[in-house]
Order: C-alpha cells, then sequence, then structure tokens
C-alpha cells in the first residue's frame, strides 16, 4: 500500500479524494503492484458488475460519474486525466480495462435476454446509470446550487 499511495501522491492533485488509501484508484494500484493485473480483467466497482450482469457480457462495463470519482474520472471534462492514465498503465493496467462511465441516469444498455427471461422482465427494460449514497442524499435534500450543504 505505501507504494501506491507514494505514486499517488507524486501524480494526483492536492486535495483529490483519491489521495486516499481508501480510494478506488489506490485499492487497485495496490493490486497492480502487488501481482500482474491480465489484460482480459476488467476493473469495476460492485454496482457496475451488476449492471454489466444485467446487460451481458458483450455490453462494456459501464460507471457513473460518482462512483468513478474516487478512481479519479473527472466528470467535467468527461474523461480518465493523464495522471490517472499514467498510475494505471504504471501497473500494467490499460485504459481499456477502465470502466466506460456515463453520467448519474445515463443509459448504461438494455437488460439482455438472458437476465430478461431469469428475473422476468420485459424486452426493452433499459438499466440506467446511478449514483453514491451521499450523493443520492445531497439530491434528496433538496439543494439547488453550490454554497449549500447538507
Amino acid at each position: 500500500g505505501e507504494e501506491a499511495m507514494a505514486m499517488i501522491k507524486r501524480e494526483a492533485p492536492a486535495g483529490h479524494c483519491v489521495r486516499s488509501a481508501t480510494s478506488s484508484l489506490a485499492k487497485v494500484l495496490c493490486w497492480g503492484l502487488e501481482e500482474p493485473i491480465e489484460k482480459g480483467v476488467k476493473v469495476a466497482h460492485q454496482a457496475d458488475f451488476l449492471a454489466h450482469r444485467l446487460t451481458g457480457e458483450g455490453a462494456p462495463v459501464t460507471s457513473d460519474w460518482n462512483n468513478m470519482l474516487k478512481f479519479g474520472y473527472d466528470p467535467m471534462e468527461d474523461e480518465y486525466p493523464g495522471w490517472v492514465k499514467s498510475l494505471t498503465g504504471a501497473c500494467g493496467l490499460g485504459t481499456e480495462q477502465l470502466p466506460r462511465v456515463v453520467p448519474p441516469g445515463g443509459l448504461v444498455g438494455e437488460v439482455c435476454e438472458e437476465a430478461r427471461q431469469k428475473y422476468g422482465l420485459t424486452e426493452g427494460c433499459r438499466v440506467m446509470g446511478g449514483t453514491t449514497d451521499s450523493i443520492a442524499a445531497f439530491i434528496a435534500a433538496g439543494t439547488k446550487g453550490a454554497g449549500e450543504a447538507v
């Protein structure tokens, strides 16, 4: 863990949430530094894994802006910043192994035939991007703009 955190501290902007040992970026870097991450492996949060199971093996692994914040994803630029690509590349993880990212409420994909049959869902049922519990609480509290807090 110490080597991964040192790498993050060298690359990530001061104050960024990835600078915590509990960030998903720190965890993936620790993994990649301990043992090589095979090229076929995809990075996914729990919600991403479940959404992928619903959309099927042929669909891309997809996450949302808020789940990917602690991986370093920049929702304002809608991309993984260069410093994230540099860090993941240093442990052998290619950008093709990272999730495609959609905004909360964005389309992840349609539920695949296998999942529709297994769970009794109708054709055309869609999986949408979600959010984290803290962001959902912020929205539920009725905040409207910058400067408001929960």
